[in-house]
């Protein structure tokens, strides 16, 4: 976390790998916890399973950025523990929040690109990708 400076801010997305807050405060960085919502389940319970249930509140988010102190956000698609995988518009929506506030993305990306990439490329879209850059510039 070389950009975390001490009592600087990361958001973390909740539920969060468990190796994130402390990475976070090794550096002298405080965690700030914003949580994904679960939308209500369809009647043949299909959302429960693949993760597509879980939506992240970008109210809440721009709420829990302190400017001046929040520096990041910590991103992991597909996420972990739940399975999300964040969608083109809802990758869009957390730059444009970046782009905002000044902050950068830090995208965890590890089951993308080790497990998955190869079998589905056009399932998984990267935050790091030319057209995603492309449209948020």
């Amino acid at each position: 976390m070389s950009i975390v400076n001490p009592g600087d801010e990361v958001i973390l997305i909740e539920p969060f790998y468990d190796m994130y807050p402390s990475s976070i405060t090794f550096a002298g960085g405080v965690p700030v916890y914003v949580p994904l919502r679960r939308r209500r389940q369809q009647a043949d319970n299909t959302a429960a399973q693949d993760g597509s249930s879980w939506y992240l509140d970008i109210d809440e988010l721009k709420a829990a950025i302190t400017p001046g102190r929040t520096k990041a956000i910590l991103l992991n698609t597909p996420h972990n523990p739940i399975g999300k995988v964040y969608t083109r518009n809802e990758l869009l929506e957390i730059a444009e929040v970046a782009k905002e506030f000044n902050l950068v993305v830090v995208s965890d990306e590890v089951v993308r690109c080790n497990l998955l990439y190869y079998a589905l490329p056009d399932l998984f879209l990267s935050m790091t990708t030319s057209s995603m850059t492309a449209q948020s510039t």
